[in-house]
């Protein structure tokens, strides 16, 4: 059996959503190569912690819940378990190290550029990681089937950047409000994709397959969508590159 070498275009892809960029930012706006690594640090402590819990307390969890509950119920409890999980440590933990490190100095590109990091290398490890998957395919992918994830990654890596950048904001402004909103906005994002899995494999009113694949990858564009708006409006509010922008960390006016 020969190797299908255009399945592999979907891992060249989902690298280079990451590696494109911190390249393209690097270029930009030229924040120091060492936030890129800050944030692909960040990723793997925060990934490590929840992989722990997959490993020790999700699968009895999971079980007791299902046990106990009727099926809708069990994916509403998971997508807050799974939502919650994602929110606190990966919005959680980068809240506490950059309020206690030099990263709360950061200005908004280096922000963006610690985002990036986070993201990148996400987009990165799972590129690599689906060689395994992609090997066992032993006949040419459609084009879409190429396409969706590496659209995934790159609306993702907004998502990421966004997540980061909220919590950086709350440091500055000393307002844990934005905290919450980045743990609330990764929660809804991960704990959505349970509930996708119910409404679309167990209610035939939707249908299975490839519905089910379009309505998360919807998703998550929407969510990528509402990243770069925010994005764009904390840049214009608390400097970003954007002329006469006033001084991050600021005190917000609450307008």
């Amino acid at each position: 059996m020969g190797i299908i070498w255009v399945n592999y275009l979907i891992v060249v892809g989902m690298i280079a959503v990451g590696l494109g960029a911190m390249a393209l930012w690097y270029i930009l706006k030229r924040p120091k190569p060492r936030y890129f690594l800050y944030g692909a640090c960040l990723w793997a402590i925060a990934i490590g912690a929840k992989y722990a819990m997959d490993y020790t307390i999700s699968g009895p969890f999971q079980t007791m819940v299902y046990m106990s509950v009727s099926l809708l119920t069990f994916y509403v409890i998971m997508s807050l378990y799974v939502g919650l999980r994602t929110g606190l440590f990966e919005s959680g933990f980068t809240y506490l190290v950059v309020k206690y490190t030099g990263l709360s100095r950061m200005d908004f590109n280096e922000t963006v550029a610690l985002g990036i990091g986070f993201g990148g290398i996400e987009a990165i490890f799972l590129g690599v990681q689906a060689i395994n998957s992609i090997n066992q395919v032993v006949v040419p992918l459609d084009t879409i089937h190429i396409l969706l994830p590496i659209w995934e990654r790159f609306f993702t890596l907004f998502c990421h950047v966004f997540a980061t950048v909220l919590v950086v904001y709350a440091v500055k402004l000393k307002d844990l409000r934005w905290l919450l909103i980045s743990i609330v906005f990764k929660t809804v994002i991960d704990g959505a994709i349970p509930m996708f899995s119910y409404f679309y494999r167990y209610e035939t009113i939707f249908g299975p397959g490839m519905n089910y694949t379009y309505a998360i990858e919807s998703y998550v564009a929407m969510m990528g969508i509402i990243s770069i708006l925010g994005l764009y409006r904390i840049a214009k509010k608390y400097g970003g590159g954007i002329p006469d922008a006033p001084k991050a960390g600021n005190a917000d006016p609450g307008n």
